[in-house]
Order: C-alpha cells, then structure tokens, then sequence
C-alpha cells in the first residue's frame, strides 16, 4: 500500500515538472504580471499594485472585480477574434481608499522568433491542412481579405495611478522574458487615449462641449426662425437677414419638400432610381457597420468575397456611382437651361454653391462623428 502511495505522489511529481515546461502550462494572466512587476518604478502605482495582490490572495471583492474586468487569457484568436476586451463598467466602478480602477485596451502584436517556412501551397485559400503550424493561420496574409490574427487587443484593469507609459514599459519587459522562454516575440502598445477612468468616462471633452453649444444654438434659431415665419406670413420680409433666417423654418422647409414642382421635365423617372438606391445604400452601410462589431466571428467575414452571390453583396457600394452620374446629368442639364435663357454663366459661382449646400452638412456629421466616436 505504501509503495502504491508513493508511486502515486512520484507520478503526480514527474506529471507536474512535465507540465511546468510546457507553453500552455505557462500562459500569464496579464493584470496579475503586471501587478507583480518588479520593473514598476512609480511608488504610487507599485503601492497600489501591491494592495491589489494581497487583496486579490484574500479574495477581497474590489480586487476579485479588477480581475474579473480584465480579459485574462486570450480566446477564439484562431477564429479571428482579436478584441478581448473584458468589461468597462466593471472596471471603472472600482474605487477603495485612493485607489481607482483604470480600463486601458493594449494592443499586443507577436510573432515567433525564429522563420516557420510558409506551409500553405495557395495563400488566398481558406482552406488549412490541420497539421500545419498554427502560425500559418495566425500570421499576416498576402490576402487582404484575411484577417490578421498576429495583432490582438486586450482589456486590461489596473490602477488609475499607473501612467499608460508604465504600463507599457512593464508589459514589455514581462512578455520579452516570457517570449524568451518560449520562442515568441511580444511587443505591447498601450496608448493613453485609449486608457479611462471613471472621471474620465463622464466627463465631458472640449469638442463635445463646442458640438453641443453649436448644436443648441442651432435648435434655438430653427425655433426662432419657425415663429418668425409664423409672425411675418401675411407680410414677407424683404431684407437678406430676414429671407436667410426662413431657411430655417421648419413649415417652409417641410413645404419646399413636399410640394416642389419639378424643374426638370422628362426627368422624373430618376426619382423612382433614386429612391431604390437610396434604399440599398442605407441597407449596405447598414450591413457595415455590423460587419465591424469586434465581437464578429471574423472567419464570417473572410468568406464574404469568396462565391458569386457574396462578391454582389460586397460590390453593392458601387451604386454611389448612380449619384455621380445623376449629379452630372442634372447639373449638365441646369447650366444648359441657364445658358438657353442668358447666353452666358458664371461657372465658379455655381460650384461654389452648391460645394457649400454639401460641405455644411458633411462638416456638421463628421464633427458629431468625430466628438461622439472618436478618442478623447
């Protein structure tokens, strides 16, 4: 019985030094290594970091969050799913003491040290022999199509009080000695705009404080506009101010749409085009936009250009083209009309105007884009 005993603990021994070398043994679980860090120079953020280790030992609730937040170890990256990005929330709702939670979204790229000969006989082929190198998948592609897979992004939850640049310096310096141990070639990113705090998450920027002044005084002038319309109806304006602010009315405005006779005869026909592409290139921007979620199965979208039916749908914003050419047509036919009548035109003024009734509205959406999607 004891010799049976003893063999057991000298099997369970041999299996866990076996184990320990192996690369799968010996993944890291990123806000604990950093944590751990001797390369953290900041006394507050090496404070810190301790506080969050012996309180992670005794399973303390803030820590175990801080943890929890983090995307730990990478998942479906074979698949194309790039973005492990743990959870915001529950990150940025950390505060004990004077310690706050941090969400930073690092940008991790690696490779492997030494050359892994190219296994794949077609590249655009999505096809894989299932004894290749797993390298032969992840790695850049020849094929635009593909996505990469060498380049991950990681939700990683520390304390507020370590900078992006140390974080960045410590990432570093922990993955170069684990890609030591095991042939690999890490280099982490972690860029300040894409770290936030709860302060920060709530706090309004400058570009949306200006987009929202501008787009508050722009409600206010439709409103005036519209009553000044409503008060001046039976006598119409005759100054430029007065004509300029019945642009902005809402009732004119709703009747210019509705009830505009059409200047252009023979040409109604377009209108039933226009409403069809409409259509499509609402439904395709659509289906773009979903096609970006990061959460997306990216091997989904890698199958898209292959097949005779797919390649339509992703060819479908081509129907812009339509507008160009009925931009053209009908500007053409305008400048003919106009030179029928006075025998001459001013060319540059015409494409003033109509540069300006378009450059206004795309400016207007891009600045909300930009202040409403884009980094702080």
């Amino acid at each position: 019985m004891k010799v049976k005993l003893l063999m057991a603990v000298a099997s369970c021994c041999l299996l866990q030094t076996a184990l320990s070398d192996r690369w799968f043994n010996s993944v890291p679980v990123l806000p604990a290594v950093v944590a751990a860090s001797p390369s953290i120079e900041d006394p507050q953020c090496s404070h810190h970091s301790r506080m969050f280790l012996q309180a992670l030992d005794n399973f303390t609730l803030w820590a175990v969050q801080m943890l929890d937040a983090s995307a730990k170890v990478p998942e479906g990256i074979v698949f194309g799913s790039v973005h492990q990005l743990g959870h915001f929330d529950q990150c940025v709702d950390v505060a004990v003491q004077d310690l706050q939670g941090q969400y930073c979204l690092v940008e991790l790229a690696f490779q492997p040290v030494s050359y892994i000969p190219a296994q794949l006989v077609n590249p655009y082929s999505l096809q894989f022999d299932p004894n290749v190198h797993v390298w032969e998948k992840l790695k850049k592609s020849v094929d635009r199509s593909k996505i990469d897979r060498s380049t991950i992004y990681l939700g990683l939850c520390t304390p507020a009080s370590c900078k992006p640049e140390q974080l960045q310096v410590t990432l570093n310096h922990e993955l170069r000695l684990l890609g030591e141990n095991f042939g690999m070639q890490f280099k982490s990113k972690v860029s300040p705009q894409l770290c936030t705090t709860k302060k920060e998450a709530t706090q309004w920027s400058a570009g949306e404080v200006v987009f929202s002044c501008a787009a508050g005084l722009l409600v206010l002038l439709v409103v005036f506009s519209s009553w000044y319309d409503r008060v001046s109806r039976d006598s119409p304006p005759r100054s430029g101010i007065g004509r300029a602010l019945l642009c902005f009315a809402v009732q004119r405005s709703a009747r210019s749409v509705v009830d505009a006779p059409s200047h252009n005869p023979g040409l109604e026909c377009l209108d039933v085009y226009k409403f069809i592409f409409s259509v499509i290139i609402i439904g395709v921007h659509r289906a773009i936009i979903f096609n970006t979620v990061p959460t997306l199965d990216a091997n989904k979208l890698e199958q898209l250009p292959r097949g005779f039916e797919k390649s339509v749908l992703i060819k479908l914003p081509l129907v812009v083209d339509f507008f160009f050419m009925a931009s053209g047509m009908l500007s053409t036919y305008h400048v003919a009309t106009y030179l029928q009548e006075h025998r001459s035109t001013n060319f540059i003024e015409t494409v003033v105007k109509r540069f300006m009734r378009l450059v206004i509205l795309k400016q207007t959406f891009l600045f909300s884009m930009s202040v409403h999607f884009g980094c702080r």
